[in-house]
């Protein structure tokens, strides 16, 4: 006999498609997208359990919420396929609230999908979750989910631009809030914050979630794809930054900070010997290793950044790898780290109130963890930066700077612009 409120799980193999593809398909639901690059990549419509949290605790109370789903859990066709996951995300501070544009986005929110499509090089599944008394109904459709996924077409068919009309911030009120940051510093209040700005966009036609983020893959091929749909809203990205992976007891972050326009014309060198920018990320690199302090002996950090290379804009990087020692959820861990040098500042409850006070607009879910986790709490969250809000006609783009002495608004201004590109292309509205 099947337990009231247990939820019944079915996966059977499928067509490779883009996870993207999945998508497109007739299913009715809220919509969600991981890609890595990694490994599996998975799309999701609906939800077979969702858990939220507002407020403090929401790391702790997302968790336990969720370890109760896992629990109700009844895997049916224990296989190849990946384990059971739940994908979300949070807000960069905890709101209490979700204020327009953000309605829907709790402090905390992760779904476990009804439907689940799970995709790498070598193999595909499509998984459905639902309560036991829904079992039988469940195969049928399963079966025609199935059907509709061969005769998809194997890839997103791409749109063309999409016209717009773009409202930025005010060049006076971004210059106002970079020098107030910087007299925070020179009066050693602060060390470092990041200032973001956001730009509002009118589309003439609703996206293409699918196209947009075939768009987007095509974009920037080595960026972690998500989106996140909520009450018709959906928060989407292509971000280059690991906030924390945990793979047993290894975990691993990225400190990614420093960054100058792309022109390829040799901007690399300048990158890595700028002071400024090299001062920016070593203050990153020393808050990420203070955050897994209290959970590893060892962090391993090399003792010279790279300079990573995206589509528009070069960023000085440095993998931190460690071990715990002794297991640990993911959301723990994230708890942690979350926010980071790079996209809040130090000292860090300092930077973040600093940031509370005094830019325009809350962020929302910009800059915040999104990601999956598992029911033995391993899991992956990147920082949501390189993104956008969408609803219907209206999106929201967001790019930040960090702030530290030698910081220039006219040229941080710059920057963020041109961090804002890749989303808008992936919005048709430009090339």
């Amino acid at each position: 006999m099947l337990a009231a409120d247990a939820i019944c799980v079915l996966t059977r193999p499928a067509p490779r498609v883009p996870p993207e593809v999945f998508l497109s398909l007739p299913i009715d639901g809220e919509r969600m997208l991981w890609d890595a690059g990694d490994g599996w990549a998975f799309a999701g419509r609906g939800a077979a359990a969702r858990v939220e949290a507002w407020g403090d605790r929401r790391f702790v109370d997302a968790r336990d919420a969720a370890s109760r789903v896992f629990a109700s859990l009844l895997d049916l066709d224990k296989g190849a396929a990946p384990k059971m996951r739940m994908f979300g995300g949070l807000s960069f501070q905890p709101q209490g609230t979700a204020a327009a544009p953000w309605t829907g986005f709790a402090d905390a929110s992760f779904v476990l999908p009804r439907w689940t499509y799970c995709v790498s090089q070598d193999a595909a599944f499509v998984r459905v979750a639902a309560p036991a008394g829904e079992l039988r109904g469940v195969e049928d459709r399963l079966a025609s989910v199935l059907r509709a996924l061969e005769a998809a077409p194997e890839r997103a068919t791409i749109p063309p631009p999409n016209g717009a009309r773009l409202v930025e911030m005010e060049r006076l009120v971004w210059d106002q809030m970079v020098e107030g940051a910087l007299r925070s510093i020179r009066s050693h209040e602060l060390q470092k914050v990041v200032t973001a700005r956001r730009s509002a966009v009118t589309l003439r036609t609703p996206i293409d979630l699918p196209a947009a983020l075939a768009r987007m893959r095509r974009l920037e091929p080595t960026c972690t794809r998500f989106a996140v749909e909520r009450e018709g809203g959906v928060f989407l990205g292509a971000t280059p930054e690991r906030l924390a992976v945990l793979r047993g007891l290894r975990v691993e972050v990225d400190a990614l900070a420093g960054s100058i326009p792309r022109r390829d014309l040799g901007e690399e060198k300048e990158l890595l010997a700028s002071d400024k920018d090299q001062r920016e990320h070593a203050l990153v690199v020393e808050g990420i290793r203070a955050a897994l302090a209290s959970f590893c002996d060892d962090v391993d950090a090399p003792a010279v950044p790279v300079v990573r290379t995206l589509r528009a804009v070069h960023h000085l990087w440095t993998p931190i790898s460690a071990a715990l020692r002794a297991p640990t959820h993911v959301l723990d861990l994230v708890a942690a780290v979350h926010p980071t040098p790079a996209v809040c500042g130090l000292p860090r409850e300092l930077a973040r109130g600093w940031i509370a006070a005094h830019e325009p607009v809350p962020r929302g879910w910009y800059a915040s963890p999104v990601g999956w986790f598992d029911e033995g709490g391993e899991g992956q969250f990147s920082v949501a930066i390189r993104s956008a809000l969408v609803k219907g006609t209206n999106a929201w783009l967001f790019a930040g700077c960090g702030i530290v002495e030698g910081s220039d608004p006219a040229l941080e201004y710059e920057e963020t612009g041109v961090k804002q590109t890749t989303m808008l292309a992936t919005l048709g509205v430009s090339p």
